[in-house]
């Protein structure tokens, strides 16, 4: 897993000084916790980065209003957690109960081809400047196969 300090040295920029992780799911998505106790979502995928919640009254009142409301038994379930401090099990459930399934769904009806990955091995600018090279490469080849 990507460590406090790869985030805050990455995504400084846009306000995050990042103190936990609190989870991670299939698609590289974390759930951070600042130094202000702000919930952030870093969405590597989209180049996002961007506060989900102020505190946590806010935490509970964005998870009433997520755009596929959960039930009331799963929304009790995500209150226990948080109220138990458990906010890793939290942003696991959060993840993979509802962003997971959303962007699998919005995914779907993207008609355009997948035309590779790359995987980074961290965020050190290394790691940034050879996943924009391999980035580069793949689209280079697939406009030659046009």
């Amino acid at each position: 897993m990507i460590t406090v300090d790869e985030i805050n040295e990455a995504w400084g920029w846009v306000g995050l000084n990042a103190e936990e992780v609190l989870g991670e799911n299939a698609f590289g998505n974390l759930i951070i916790r600042d130094d202000e106790g702000r919930y952030w979502r870093l969405a590597p995928q989209d180049l996002c980065c961007e506060p989900v919640a102020e505190d946590r009254a806010a935490l509970d009142a964005a998870m009433i209003r997520l755009p596929t409301p959960p039930g009331r038994k799963r929304l009790d379930e995500w209150r226990a957690l948080a109220e138990a401090g458990d906010f890793q099990a939290l942003a696991l459930a959060l993840m993979e109960l509802h962003y997971d399934p959303a962007y699998r769904r919005s995914s779907g009806k993207d008609a355009r081809p997948i035309l590779g990955a790359v995987e980074l091995a961290g965020l050190a600018t290394s790691d940034l400047d050879a996943a924009a090279t391999a980035v580069v490469r793949i689209a280079d080849e697939a406009a030659t196969r046009d």
